[in-house]
């Protein structure tokens, strides 16, 4: 290994502040109490949803007392309590701030350890043991992580408001809102978290690999994208790197690794490979990148109109290994393109919603020709910048920003709502949120995987015109059946057997309209318009129905517009009584090689039913 490549290995590449990367001093603070707190909500509230967990309810005080039986290790009763409600959207379960109750015979005191109250109530849900112990790991390595972003976030006073996206994108705080693993990161300890989570806004360059052509499944044409990302100097030198060692930069193509990637998986696993130079380190460039919300994709801080890079991280984060699995990474281009053809040739699409996709133009994998079980350990995915699509005066902000405090205790969004009035606010961001996603499912049978994470709000001074949608790779489903319909998608790779024995709901090609349909209530309305409506039902006195009301007027108002496609309308039904969307948590307890899902009633239901009666 070369010196540049040892110093490489051995410097910390994050903003890693002295001292914090081994705080004890966290254990002992409120920010680790205000962590725990939260995963202890989220784990109960994802267990009763989810039909996972036994337990005992009845009214109390215009609430629900959840009550549930355990067994403490000496065989003594032990009951936990706690109160919430259950939400008009979907039946979600929403528990109030009180601590949850752990009650014995000889005390109620707060229950204050997780891996305690999964232990106790082990006989209450089906759970391999070697699962109960994984799952409480998760738990345990979620909390301490969120505690030290809690602990960070309470010395930056900075409003996010006075941010652009960038910066928003990394310094939210809050990840995923219901599962509660919100925040496992499996693979990060503690100074890991501090160099690469995005919480503490660190500054991360790739190291840059010459990888084989002849282990690559697919090979794409890089020297424009090369060109455009590295610039012409530092292209040259990597290039010239591979000429010193007497090979030809003809053979090999170039890709970013993530720097935790290099130092735990590649540096470790694939030392055949670097001996054999089918992998060759070729240096670092110029630009500096932060993580956004997935950690695995970085945003170039240097140079912003440059692409985003998503780049395969072998940490275990929520339900999922965030590796980048082969088949989606060489898909990934062929689906943004067939994104863009629709587009492109949609007048209502390209002309009255002025959707953005963001294209992931290009994409590389690594498959070693000695261990076939490494394929998705070293990839890339080239994905366009916001910044360029972005039209005069327009400003963008992640839409899971839009329920996020700012650092003044008040909602970030709250001096725009002031503008316009809360619903005439409401009802423009749910047209320019839900009408594309409608559209693309009646009109082109595609069905986007629109969370939070996956959607951009543009806006001109907080006022809202349209959304930005990403990460297509795997994010997408339509029927195989009209596969050859959509142009560039009937030569997308299959979904291979070993990667849904791990994943079961990975994959794009679906058999039932229904699938199809609930892969969008899964992500888009019953996770992210969902708390939508418990933010604007906590904050400004929109109660829940009304939210949905809303929500159905603006589907209702579409097909009205489209009533060619009502063949359509009856093949994805939106109104249907009951949808089937995934069940997060369950994946973590039992086997991924099911599907698990959860059939829920739909909140759009009652208002179709009140609205074809009128």
């Amino acid at each position: 290994m070369n010196s540049q490549v040892t110093a490489f290995s051995e410097r910390s590449t994050g903003v890693v502040r002295p001292g914090e990367g081994n705080n004890t001093d966290i254990f002992l603070s409120p920010s680790f109490v205000r962590a725990r707190r939260r995963v202890f909500r989220q784990l109960i509230q994802a267990l009763i949803y989810e039909k996972t967990l036994t337990f005992v309810e009845h009214p109390e005080d215009g609430e629900i007392l959840f009550s549930f039986q355990g067994w403490a290790h000496d065989g003594e009763s032990v009951i936990y309590r706690c109160k919430g409600i259950r939400r008009p959207g979907f039946g979600r379960i929403r528990l109030n701030p009180d601590p949850v109750l752990r009650i014995d015979n000889t005390a109620t005191a707060e229950a204050d350890s997780i891996s305690r109250f999964l232990d106790e109530l082990r006989e209450s849900f089906t759970i391999r043991p070697e699962y109960l112990q994984r799952f409480k790991r998760e738990l345990e390595s979620t909390v301490l992580k969120d505690a030290a972003a809690l602990q960070h976030s309470t010395r930056d006073l900075r409003c996010l408001r006075e941010d652009d996206y960038d910066d928003v994108e990394s310094r939210l705080g809050d990840a995923h809102p219901y599962h509660p693993c919100y925040k496992s990161r499996m693979g990060f300890d503690a100074r890991d978290n501090m160099e690469f989570g995005p919480e503490f806004s660190p500054l991360v360059r790739p190291l840059w690999l010459a990888v084989r052509k002849t282990c690559c499944p697919q090979v794409p044409s890089q020297d424009a994208l090369l060109s455009a990302e590295l610039g012409g100097a530092h292209l040259k030198g990597m290039r010239q790197r591979l000429v010193e060692l007497g090979e030809s930069p003809e053979d090999y193509c170039l890709m970013p690794v993530h720097p935790w990637q290099w130092r735990r998986v590649i540096a470790e696993d694939f030392g055949w490979d670097l001996h054999h130079r089918h992998l060759v380190v070729v240096g670092e460039g110029s630009d500096d990148y932060r993580p956004q919300q997935s950690i695995r994709t970085l945003a170039n801080i240097s140079s912003p109109n440059r692409c985003y890079i998503k780049l395969a991280l072998n940490i275990l984060n929520t339900s999922t290994t965030r590796g980048l699995a082969e088949h989606t990474a060489i898909n990934a281009p062929a689906v943004s393109a067939g994104l863009k053809s629709i587009a492109d040739n949609d007048e209502y699409l390209a002309s009255t919603l002025r959707t953005v996709f963001l294209a992931e133009i290009s994409a590389l994998s690594y498959r070693s020709p000695v261990d076939l079980a490494a394929p998705g350990s070293l990839a890339c995915i080239w994905r366009e910048s916001l910044h360029p699509c972005l039209d005069e005066g327009e400003s963008a902000l992640p839409f899971s920003a839009i329920t996020a405090l700012d650092r003044d205790g008040a909602p970030l969004i709250d001096p725009w709502l002031s503008q316009v009035g809360v619903r005439p606010w409401l009802e423009k961001l749910l047209f320019a949120a839900v009408t594309p996603l409608v559209h693309m499912l009646y009109t082109h049978g595609v069905a986007l995987e629109s969370h939070g994470q996956n959607m951009i709000l543009l806006h001109r001074q907080g006022i809202p015109i349209r959304v930005a949608l990403k990460d297509f790779h795997d994010g997408v489903r339509f029927l195989r059946s009209e596969a050859g319909r959509l142009q560039h998608f009937s030569r997308l790779r299959e979904t291979p057997a070993e990667h849904l024995g791990n994943n079961s709901s990975s994959y794009i090609h679906a058999v039932e309209a229904d699938d199809v349909r609930d892969f969008l209530y899964s992500a888009f309305f019953s996770m992210n318009l969902s708390e939508l409506a418990l933010f604007f039902s906590e904050h400004y006195a929109v109660e829940e129905s009304e939210f949905w009301q809303m929500t159905g007027q603006c589907i209702a108002v579409y097909q009205a517009e489209f009533p060619q496609l009502q063949e359509r309308f009856s093949q994805f039904d939106l109104f249907a009584r009951g949808v089937t969307v995934e069940a997060h948590t369950r994946r973590r307890l039992q086997s991924e090689k099911v599907q698990r899902v959860n059939r829920v009633d739909n909140p759009l239901y009652q208002f179709y039913a009140r609205y074809k009666e009128g």
